[in-house]
């Protein structure tokens, strides 16, 4: 009997630790899908996999109404598509674009929304949780909006929000205007 009382004694803390990290993790703050989120955009995916990756939380915000997506001609390599690579793909194409002045990806990197500076320009499958949770409900527009997923040199995906392509990616030239959402996990 001490043997089970002293085992609930020592795992019981640890279980509610657990809980109490995850509390804290965003000040005790709760989001739902369209909440406003604390850099002013809004929620659009929630991580089931948070205490692995280290975010909890996705939220996007208009950064600019209608800009191309670069005006580089270059093949950059940015193809990553699952949630999670808009990031990765945003860093390879500030790099990669070091004189470029007209950039999604720069614009996003740049932007400042609720004084955070970690925004980025999201991959097919966030720009896809963007439309489903956002734009058919709203808060967001209906625009056609650029990915950071990039298909050749001269083309890259935007994410058709109307017509017959809507909820879906799109080719587009990149030197092509269309909105611009910037993301950020927290």
């Amino acid at each position: 009997m001490k043997k089970i009382i002293l085992i609930i004694l020592i795992f019981f803390p640890l279980l509610s630790c657990e809980d109490q990290l995850t509390d804290v993790y965003n000040d005790g703050k709760v989001y739902n899908l369209g909440d406003k989120g604390p850099g002013g955009g809004y929620v659009f995916y929630i991580n089931p996999d948070f205490k692995k990756d280290g975010w909890k939380y996705m939220e996007a915000i208009e950064v600019n109404a209608s800009f191309c997506w670069s005006d580089s001609s270059a093949l950059l390599g940015v193809y990553g598509e699952a949630i999670g690579t808009g990031k990765a793909n945003t860093n390879r194409i500030v790099q990669l674009t070091l004189t470029a002045t007209d950039c999604a990806a720069r614009l996003c990197r740049n932007f400042n929304g609720g004084s955070y500076s970690d925004w980025f320009l999201p991959s097919i499958d966030e720009c896809e949780q963007i439309y489903l949770h956002l734009v058919l409900p709203g808060p967001l527009l209906p625009n056609n909006y650029w990915t950071s997923t990039e298909i050749d040199n001269t083309n890259a995906y935007f994410f058709q929000t109307s017509g017959a392509g809507a909820g879906s990616p799109s080719p587009n030239a990149k030197a092509n205007p269309a909105v611009i959402y910037g993301v950020r996990c927290f």
